[in-house]
């Protein structure tokens, strides 16, 4: 569907280098892969045909796919192509900006407020 990321393109360019049978890329020998996402993928989000091969070679070579999810931590179809998904930008996230805010302006009306008032939050 349109304005969800292709990940299968850059997978299947990444594994034909992975794949090289030549040895011109020892550089990549060890290698794992990293996938930058908003995790706006489809679901599934690589084809049959593609998630076998990465399968098998992953099997084959022992490498780690890893994400790198930008923005809040959620459950995406990253999940299900990565051996891990880390977390970046999150803490500007808009609504945890919100929360983290408004959860400060209440602690700040509280410490202003009367003793009596305080103690009533606290057992509430």
């Amino acid at each position: 569907p349109s304005g969800r990321t292709d990940v299968a393109s850059p997978l299947r360019r990444a594994l034909d280098v992975l794949e090289r049978p030549d040895g011109a890329d020892v550089v990549y020998s060890g290698a794992d892969l990293l996938l930058v996402s908003d995790g706006e993928l489809p679901d599934p989000p690589l084809d049959p045909p593609t998630a076998e091969r990465l399968r098998r070679l992953r099997s084959r070579q022992g490498f780690e796919v890893h994400g790198l999810l930008v923005g809040a931590p959620r459950p995406t179809p990253l999940d299900q192509l990565c051996d891990e998904v880390h977390t970046c930008l999150s803490r500007f996230d808009p609504l945890a900006v919100m929360r983290e805010r408004s959860a400060a302006r209440r602690e700040e009306r509280l410490e202003a407020a009367p003793a009596w008032r305080r103690a009533a939050h606290r057992t509430a």
